[in-house]
């Protein structure tokens, strides 16, 4: 919302970014366990980072 999105078109965002952040993760270290918050943010960067790239 901060970004300008409205509350719907921010918490789909939010969704999306979340889920191709745990796919990213289980892509780089063959599957979900291990998985913590403190990792999620860095795939939070890269997912939003690739969107943005039209990737």
């Amino acid at each position: 919302m901060a970004q300008g999105l409205d509350a719907f078109d921010a918490a789909s965002l939010a969704v999306r970014l979340h889920g191709l952040a745990g796919d990213g993760y289980r892509a780089e270290n063959g599957g979900p366990i291990g998985l913590s918050a403190s990792a999620t943010i860095p795939g939070l960067s890269r997912a939003l980072n690739c969107l943005l790239a039209g990737n």
